[in-house]
């Protein structure tokens, strides 16, 4: 039950689409935008499945790309950092840190964890990773392909 809830926790961010970076190695993707998103193949990994322990990487990455991306696609990051911002004030009132979440995941509740509002936390989740930012996370895809060669739907 808690794997369930800690995975409860995060599906909705999790499937706005942003998984790993599966870019070609083709020379035709240039500047800093473009190499930043092929070197956060590891920090997205944690958007690639069910295994939340890099999932911090992953919302530092995407905060870091929403202050740096290019004016196309920033406010696309924007809603996405937004969405995890909001991931983690409900993950905060419930007692839990994003760090918490790989310990839940292996069935190690936090100490000082409110479980009333852990339990409520999965109903919380379903509008987090709705439809805006869902459109922000294809809008980045495409992005990716068209300006940087880069594949994010791909699995690395």
């Amino acid at each position: 039950m808690k794997r369930t809830l800690a995975i409860a926790a995060v599906s909705a961010v999790l499937s706005t689409g942003l998984v790993a970076c599966g870019g070609d190695d083709s020379s035709s993707a240039s500047g800093d935008y473009c190499d930043q998103l092929k070197n956060a193949d590891s920090a997205f990994s944690a958007l690639d499945g069910q295994d939340v322990s890099k999932l911090e990487d992953a919302v530092d990455a995407v905060k870091e790309f929403a202050d740096s991306a290019p004016d196309s696609v920033r406010d696309d990051w924007k809603v996405l950092a937004d969405t995890f911002a909001q991931l983690e004030k409900a993950l905060a009132d419930a007692g839990i840190k994003l760090s918490d979440l790989a310990d839940i995941q292996a069935g190690n509740m936090p100490q000082g964890a409110d479980m009333d509002k852990l339990m409520a936390l999965g109903e919380q989740m379903q509008d987090l990773g709705g439809e805006e930012a869902q459109k922000a996370a294809d809008a980045i895809e495409a992005n990716a392909k068209s300006e940087c060669d880069i594949d994010l739907g791909a699995s690395s």
